[in-house]
């Protein structure tokens, strides 16, 4: 009885082992990249939108990335019967944590700075969950402005611009794959 009772639970145990090294082994150690399209409206003054276009490369390993990444985003307005356009380059620090799994639930942070026509710092944070390639995000992006620069004109300011988005984001990604 007690050899059976032994042997039920070294099965039961290789089971559950083998459970968990297929769920959690799904993202592997190594290269990972984004693409990323986005929706920005500004919920500070002033009031327009923008989209985004963003790439990121880092490394993956267990419940973290790493990387740095590139966002490119033009804006357009009007102003007292003025038509304004500009754009922005954010260059950043990307850090995201996430189970490893093919729906998993991720948070994501950056932090950098932005040139172009606004330069400055940046900071961006936002929630969402991931499918297998593709991922869905909302988060929060914060700019904050000490010069710009617009037609060719250079304005330093006397105080700082916040430029504060909402961020919606749809993503796929590459890399980091269990074969």
């Amino acid at each position: 009885m007690k050899k059976l009772l032994i042997l039920l639970v070294c099965i039961i145990g290789s089971l559950s082992v083998s459970a968990q090294n297929e769920s959690t082994d799904y993202l592997t150690r190594g290269y990972r990249g984004f693409a990323e399209m986005g929706l920005r409206p500004l919920i500070s003054e002033p009031d327009f939108s923008s989209s985004a276009i963003t790439t990121i490369h880092g490394y993956h390993s267990g419940y973290g990335f790493i990387g740095g990444g590139l966002s490119i985003q033009p804006y357009s307005f009007s102003y007292r019967g003025e038509d304004y356009s500009f754009s922005e380059t954010a260059i950043f620090f990307d850090s995201r944590l996430e189970l490893p799994k093919k729906i998993s639930p991720f948070i994501d942070t950056r932090i950098g700075f932005v040139a172009g026509d606004f330069s400055g710092f940046y900071l961006a944070q936002a929630v969402g969950v991931r499918f297998l390639r593709f991922s869905l995000s909302i988060g929060y992006e914060d700019e904050w402005f000490s010069s710009f620069e617009i037609d060719g004109v250079n304005y330093d300011l006397e105080e700082k611009i916040t430029m504060k988005s909402l961020m919606l984001n749809f993503t796929v990604e590459w890399g980091a794959r269990k074969k």
